[in-house]
């Protein structure tokens, strides 16, 4: 939060410098900023703290970060529609050609004869608007913890009376091999 300040507004002089120091960049130093302006360091660092050089740094730093990410983030999305539409001009220049080219050799367009053929075609337009081509649905079950835990029970249950039908089976002999 900015301190509020007490006295004099900031004069010229010291905009100036705070200006100087912000672009300094890395190499930004009071002193640096002392040294250019033939003021005493003291006075330079009475003024950075009274006027909150840092933060106003660190803000402005900030604000410039946000300002560049948003607009390389605006420039991604343009050239990738700019893209999309070079491609799609692209493929209406072919389509074109192609029907020419068809309508040359054979003496008529081709035409969508079934379902099958018109479903690829709408697919196609939906994938080349940027439209999701199919739809794909998911079902959450939700059940009851205690009637999972009981489901738990009665398999642990029943595999342990499987495994002793299985034992049981085991000691089975055939009859000819039944002792006497």
């Amino acid at each position: 939060m900015a301190r509020r300040l007490k006295g004099k507004k900031e004069s010229l002089l010291v905009k100036e410098m705070f200006e100087f120091y912000y672009l300094l960049g890395e190499k930004r130093t009071l002193a640096l900023v002392a040294k250019h302006f033939d003021k005493a360091k003291v006075s330079v660092d009475h003024w950075s703290a009274k006027y909150n050089w840092a933060e106003r740094i660190e803000r402005r730093t900030v604000e410039a970060y946000k300002a560049i990410r948003e607009k390389m983030e605006e420039d991604k999305e343009e050239g990738v529609e700019r893209i999309k539409k070079r491609y799609q001009n692209i493929i209406n220049i072919l389509l074109k050609n192609f029907e020419k080219k068809l309508k040359e050799e054979f003496g008529k367009i081709v035409e969508i004869n079934n379902i099958h053929d018109f479903q690829e075609l709408a697919k196609l337009d939906l994938f080349l608007r940027g439209e999701a081509t199919g739809r794909e649905e998911q079902t959450i079950v939700f059940e009851d913890y205690d009637a999972r835990e009981e489901k738990k029970e009665g398999k642990k249950e029943k595999d342990a009376t499987d495994e002793s039908k299985e034992d049981k089976k085991l000691l089975k002999f055939p009859q000819e091999h039944q002792a006497i």
